[in-house]
């Protein structure tokens, strides 16, 4: 979830939710637990100032389970920044659209 106006409305939190489950659904993936934090991927929002992405991580690491995001700017706009949590995460993380919109 990207703005504190997001949040509040819950808009953008519920329709990134219903994307990653009609994904999950149309891929065969069973959703176990749903993690939801407002903040911003802007300006340099690192893992470590996201408490609720890095219990994501860890309970997804600690089970060898996906990680399944709506997409990948939910993590960060810094395209290294994503490499880099996705290789130190070691965990596989999944984005719901390929397509690269916005939305």
């Amino acid at each position: 979830m990207s703005s504190r106006d997001q949040g509040k409305s819950g808009f953008g939190l519920a329709s990134q939710k219903a994307e990653i489950e009609g994904f999950a659904k149309a891929a065969g993936y069973r959703i176990i637990r749903v993690y939801s934090e407002v903040g911003s991927a802007v300006g340099g929002s690192s893992v470590e100032k996201r408490p609720v992405l890095r219990k994501a991580i860890a309970h997804a690491k600690g089970k060898d389970w996906s990680l399944i995001i709506s997409r990948l700017d939910r993590l960060s706009r810094n395209a290294d920044e994503i490499e880099t949590l996705a290789m130190a995460s070691g965990i596989k993380i999944i984005s719901a659209r390929t397509d690269g919109g916005s939305g």
